[in-house]
């Protein structure tokens, strides 16, 4: 879609609210938050969007399962 920056900044405060409205308020995640505003300048397209905010997502999960093994190693060390 081949749209100025104002227009893309409508569609996102939409889609915000819509979220919000429904109790899954988006606008809370800082690294949706940066890759929207780099899709509102222009700078990357929704494909990449999406690409890169599920990219970040899977880190984090992978990151959460990690720090969840490490926290069962801990506490079996110290006998919990």
């Amino acid at each position: 879609m081949s749209t100025d920056p104002e227009t893309r900044r409508a569609i996102a405060h939409r889609a915000i609210n819509r979220a919000k409205s429904r109790g899954t308020p988006i606008d809370e995640d800082p690294i949706f938050m940066a890759l929207l505003d780099a899709w509102i300048s222009g700078d990357i397209d929704m494909r990449t969007m999406r690409e890169r905010y599920r990219d970040s997502f899977s880190l984090k999960e992978e990151q959460h399962r990690g720090r969840q093994l490490g926290q069962d190693e801990i506490s079996l060390d110290d006998n919990v």
